[in-house]
């Protein structure tokens, strides 16, 4: 029986392309409780668009099965509507901001009233009304990506798929986003939301989920984030961090590698250590700093124990 809280249950599911060598998604499963912001980490090419296409009903899994509010995802989507924005926003640019979000809430099968109701709202938190009567052509980047979340949530659905709305953006469009994910929560919203930028997830989202080569990796609450130790990270010098036999050293001491020149480990001593050991082969460690365990040093924790395999 399909728990009530729930409304995506994602079970055992697979699917491969066919021209791939790999399966796109290997045996995931996943349950999105109604009303949560959940965040989608992962490398390109982690599976995340299959996701959310499998979601949307746009194909179906080779295996296991999705299902929506306990119904199939294009039977969900007919009768409920998913609010969906992909990676890649592409809309036509003779025509004005407003007329094209009519036209797209008709065709969604939106009455007048609640389509005005609607466009009212969503404009109002997306910072669109200056911008109603702009040809959609001649808007920057990031009032493009704004129109695209205003396509996404007229009807007002119960479920919204995000796929990295927040590439190109400028920092105000960083910040209206974030405003439409906290409306969309306090409103009792069911979002989806992909990114690479880990930190801003991290400030909105419930949980998060990380993927890799179509498995998935861990998931995480902001909670258990924040109840995580510190940790300890070796800053190398410039010309040290390019030399790849280090990789062998930094693995033997249980570091993980943040960035190029940025390795962390658990335990103050251990990276005292490692720094030593750097030392020793004719490298530099510029310093060592204490720092929050966060979204970024689980996201590298898990996906370089993935690579090792």
């Amino acid at each position: 029986m399909t728990d009530p809280d729930e409304l995506v249950e994602v079970e055992n599911v697979r699917y491969r392309y066919r021209s791939a060598r790999a399966p796109a998604l290997q045996d995931v499963s996943l349950r999105v409780e109604r009303g949560v912001v959940l965040g989608l980490v992962g490398p390109n090419g982690s599976g995340k668009t299959t996701l959310y296409r499998l979601v949307l009903g746009f194909i179906s899994p080779h295996g296991g099965r999705v299902r929506i509010g306990s119904l199939a995802p294009q039977a969900y989507r007919t009768r409920r509507g998913i609010g969906y924005l992909p990676e890649q926003v592409r809309l036509p640019g003779n025509v004005r901001v407003y007329e094209l979000a009519r036209l797209i809430g008709r065709l969604a099968g939106l009455e007048r009233v609640e389509l005005n109701d609607s466009l009212e709202r969503s404009m109002s938190v997306l910072a669109l009304d200056g911008q109603a009567d702009a040809m959609v052509g001649t808007l920057s980047h990031g009032y493009r990506q704004r129109v695209g979340l205003l396509a996404a949530m007229l009807g007002d659905p119960e479920l919204l798929l995000f796929d990295e709305p927040a590439n190109g953006l400028d920092p105000a469009s960083v910040g209206i986003l974030r405003s439409v994910l906290r409306d969309l929560k306090r409103r009792g919203r069911t979002v989806i939301v992909s990114s690479h930028n880990l930190s801003e997830l991290e400030r909105v989202c419930d949980e998060v989920l990380i993927l890799s080569h179509g498995s998935v990796l861990g998931r995480s609450t902001r909670d258990e984030l924040a109840g995580q130790p510190d940790v300890w990270v070796a800053q190398l010098g410039p010309e040290t961090a390019l030399r790849s036999e280090l990789d062998a050293l930094r693995r033997g001491y249980g570091g993980v590698r943040l960035a190029a020149d940025e390795t962390a480990f658990a335990d103050e001593g251990i990276a005292l250590r490692f720094a030593d050991a750097v030392r020793f082969e004719g490298g530099t460690v510029e310093a060592i700093e204490r720092r929050p365990f966060d979204l970024e040093c689980l996201f590298h924790s898990l996906t370089d124990d993935a690579d090792r395999i």
